[in-house]
């Protein structure tokens, strides 16, 4: 009944929706005799999934038929993923050869938004295309709500049935296959995953094997294998070489906790050589000694998971028979377990510093966290006696990872080596297993290199060699990269085609321009062929000390700030261009308008007014080591990267930094400082920002296709790959300013309006 329920309701929003779109035609019975279009555009156009037609609740639609031969009506169907197509709409007209209708999209969203498939008979001609609508909350339509009332009603089964003793396994299943209906039309409301069979059958399948294995007796659950163990809080940890279980609460929840601390443990020295195990895994609360942040579960994962932990240690190497990266069974029964990964010692000595055991942990493909543990390296036996353990050092939180319900296709991790300028690169992804991490060196100075990227591009900025000079540029940046990064993005690219991977890079290296790479073989010929081009890309920061909560990847629009300002000091000359830009997003989403004087920006960077996006239209200066760095302002006042992080952002807003030279990362006492950096410190959810000097008017174009696209529910990350995918083309062939912007936020992130 619930499920009927559903398709009622899906097919009475998909029917009208499926009138008012563009449609898109895989198959026509005569190809030659009929034409469907909407709004003027062949339905050919959306008959896939990932070209669906895109409609805003504020959208009027027109759908048009001709044919050779003259027709009375034209029918609409809904392609569910079970059972035959649902006719849910025929108009009657005049027989003619000839047929326009149109019909206003917010007439209908009160029933449901999301991603559908449609079929379109009108005479002979045959058609099917795929729809999203958004620009409304799922939860304010009757299928949303429908399908949150159903979601309410599995959990509480499940509950009841985890509780009862014994427990019931049919009712638990039962559960699990509600929970996965409401999953699937919510996924589908939100336009995470198309309203398919494979869908349908994975959250189904899914919810049943939950709610059952959450209902199964604990004398049948399944032991862990040999390389796990699992249980309650360590309190006291154990020793690393004599690990043993601990008891679980007599009463947990059936769900484990979605918050725990990273747990990484070893002896605080060892000699050269020598074998060391390393225990890594979950504790309730901070270890001392870890440097690491709270681990939080992405939304995607519900009920028992599989944990991925990878061990990266410049200089060690596996003892026999281990692997760098290893899984664990997480429960609630034994919320908090670990593995113990042995390794061999570096050749090297070091008691002074110590070498880093870096740990990456995985969930559902999303990395969520990084935590590292030092261990001092000695010489002899006798050395170890003079090792003072770090008892002082209090467990440090970093950089929340952001994760979504909805995966990157592959997470790159770039973290710092032992020696200068060795880089470590491992990788995550839902398409299949990396298991080899990759290493490079970017050498001693890269800041040097940085400078002379903006020197570069500066130099040849207007001339015929600017093409030239950035293609020099990747293919430098392109040495650094590992052949097992290359790899990485062909396979992942294999899986998600036809559109475009997505790559979220975490990043311990602050200089390199990453995006600016130039791929050995393109995944699209016919544009520019650099990584952040050919591939949907977001950046984020791996540091020490964070802001409390990871970015979101959806953003709520209410209100937006514009700061902006006519220059009149010497020095710096007027920007019309960016003060007509700020003018139009004033006019157009009724902004804020912010003075660019210091008391009124330093308001901003305290959420005085608040605001979900903050734009800039400023002069930029990248100076490293100066304090005249950063924005500059009309009062000649400049906002360096300390004062911004020194900010608190109220909402997590879009910061878009429409300024020269302010996305160049930079580093101060071996941390991030770098102005985009800072203002995710401070509170931003997502950071665009320009690496070098842009030109004036090229930019304040860019920005108001930003936000249109943004509007129109396209992702932040693709709209940037999408304008450095025009480099070279039209009347900007010598302009670097599409090229020049940096996207610091997960590449899933979208407006909501």
């Amino acid at each position: 009944m619930i499920l009927a329920a559903f398709v009622a309701a899906l097919s009475s929003l998909i029917g009208p929706l499926g009138l008012t779109t563009n449609a898109a035609i895989p198959t026509q019975t005569r190809p030659a005799q009929c034409a469907l279009a909407i709004n003027g555009k062949n339905i050919r156009e959306f008959n896939d999934p990932d070209r669906a037609v895109r409609l805003s609740v504020n959208d009027v639609v027109r759908l048009s038929a001709q044919s050779s031969e003259p027709t009375s009506e034209t029918r609409i169907f809904v392609d569910l993923p079970i059972g035959p197509s649902i006719p849910v709409q025929t108009i009657a007209h005049r027989p003619a050869r000839q047929f326009t209708d149109s019909l206003r999209v917010s007439d209908i969203s009160n029933v449901g938004v999301g991603w559908y498939h449609l079929e379109v008979n009108s005479g002979p001609c045959r058609g099917s295309f795929w729809v999203q609508v958004y620009g409304r909350s799922p939860f304010t339509t009757i299928i949303g709500l429908g399908a949150t009332a159903v979601l309410l009603v599995g959990v509480v089964l499940l509950v009841l049935a985890v509780r009862r003793r014994p427990r019931r396994m049919v009712v638990g299943a039962t559960a699990g296959l509600l929970i996965g209906i409401a999953l699937c039309v919510l996924a589908q409301q939100f336009a995470i995953v198309a309203f398919t069979a494979i869908a349908l059958t994975a959250f189904l399948g899914g919810g049943a094997a939950t709610g059952a294995g959450a209902t199964r007796s604990p004398q049948t659950r399944s032991t862990p294998s040999d390389s796990t163990w699992s249980g309650a809080s360590p309190a006291p940890l154990p020793s690393p070489n004599s690990p043993g279980p601990m008891a679980a609460p007599p009463d947990s929840p059936s769900d484990p906790p979605r918050r725990a601390h990273a747990r990484i443990e070893c002896d605080e020295a060892v000699v050269v050589h020598s074998p060391l195990d390393v225990i890594v895994g979950l504790s309730p609360t901070a270890v001392r000694g870890v440097v690491g942040p709270v681990l939080v579960r992405p939304p995607s994962s519900v009920g028992d998971y599989e944990l991925v932990v990878q061990l990266v240690a410049d200089g060690f190497d596996l003892a026999l028979g281990e692997t760098w990266r290893k899984s664990m069974i997480v429960t609630a029964a034994a919320p908090y377990p670990h593995v113990v990964f042995r390794v061999l010692a570096p050749a090297t000595a070091s008691i002074s510093h110590g070498f880093a055991l870096n740990v990456l942990y995985s969930v559902d493909s999303q990395t969520i966290g990084l935590g590292t543990r030092y261990v001092r390296v000695v010489d002899t036996v006798d050395d170890l006696a003079r090792v003072v353990p770090d008892v002082d050092r209090p467990p440090v939180g970093s950089l929340g990872v952001p994760t979504s319900d909805q995966p990157a296709d592959l997470t790159v991790s770039i973290l710092r080596g032992n020696s200068p300028g060795a880089l470590l690169w491992s990788f995550q992804s839902p398409h299949g297993t990396f298991d080899k991490p990759g290493k490079s060196s970017i050498g001693e100075e890269p800041n040097v290199f940085a400078r002379t990227v903006i020197a570069t591009v500066a130099a040849h900025e207007g001339k015929p060699t600017l093409a030239l000079g950035l293609r020099g540029i990747g293919r430098t940046i392109a040495d650094k990269v590992p052949a097992e990064m290359w790899a990485a993005i062909a396979t992942v690219s294999a899986a998600a085609a036809p559109r475009n991977p997505t790559v979220l890079v975490l990043s311990e290296e602050a200089y390199v321009p990453w995006e600016l790479a130039t791929m050995p073989q393109p995944l699209d010929a016919a544009i520019t062929n650099t990584l952040g081009a050919q591939v949907t890309m977001g950046r984020w920061v791996l540091a020490t000390h964070q802001p409390s909560l990871p970015p979101p990847t959806s953003l709520r629009f209410r209100e937006m700030v514009v700061v902006s300002g006519r220059y009149e000091q010497p020095g710096w000359s007027r920007l019309e261009h960016a003060e007509a830009e700020a003018a139009a997003l004033i006019d157009r989403y009724h902004a804020i308008d912010v003075d660019a004087v210091t008391a009124d920006v330093a308001n901003c960077l305290i959420g005085k007014p608040r605001a979900d996006i903050v734009h800039f239209s400023l002069h930029g200066k990248y100076d490293p080591g100066s304090a005249k760095q950063g924005l500059v302002l009309i009062d000649g006042g400049v906002i360096d990267p300390l004062v911004v992080k020194g900010g608190a952002l109220a909402d997590a807003p879009l910061v878009f930094l429409n300024a020269c030279q302010v996305g160049t990362g930079q580093e101060t006492l071996g941390d991030y400082a770098g102005l985009a950096e800072s203002f995710l410190y401070a509170g931003a959810s997502a950071v665009v920002a320009p690496l070098w000097s842009i030109d004036d008017e090229i930019a304040s174009a860019l920005a108001e296709r930003f936000y249109a696209r943004a509007f129109a529910g396209d992702t932040l990350a693709s709209i940037v790959r999408n304008e450095r995918a025009g480099f070279g083309q039209g009347d900007n062939a010598n302009s670097s300013t599409l090229m020049a912007f940096q996207f610091f936020g997960h590449p899933a992130m979208r407006l909501e309006v």
